[in-house]
């Protein structure tokens, strides 16, 4: 039954190992009913997905669903990760990346001050206008 349930999406990570991390993604539909199918997707550069990169499927209001997504890195020092999740068939998804740096033999979540993690051209986020 489809009723007047909305999604809420939480992301998150735990690193496995210095090469390794899987990617949390948790959704939860609040109010009454169903928000109707769901679709997620992880687009992966720098890193390989363990796994099928989409998930589909209804989400319940009270009910949560939380996904794994098992990532291996495969690039040498920053690698990012595209997550798209929205409902099936509306043109409209919602969008959010995240950085990740490897350094030390550590991989961990990159900070936006930190140039190394910014794209080229990208400026910092403090940084005066010229």
């Amino acid at each position: 039954m489809r009723g007047d349930a909305t999604l809420a999406v939480s992301l998150r990570y735990e690193t496995a190992d210095a090469r390794s991390l899987v990617l949390l993604v948790e959704l939860a539909a609040k109010g009454a009913g169903s928000v109707g199918p769901v679709t997620v997707g992880v687009m992966p550069h720098g890193l390989e997905v363990d796994g099928p990169a989409t998930w589909t499927g209804e989400v319940t209001a009270g009910a949560r669903q939380e996904l794994r997504f098992p990532l291996r890195l495969v690039a040498t020092s920053v690698a990012r990760v595209t997550v798209t999740f929205g409902m099936v068939g509306a043109s409209a998804v919602q969008v959010h990346e995240a950085r990740f740096l490897t350094e030390d033999d550590q991989l961990r979540a990159c900070q936006a001050s930190e140039e190394a993690c910014r794209e080229p051209g990208e400026a910092a986020p403090d940084s005066p206008a010229p």
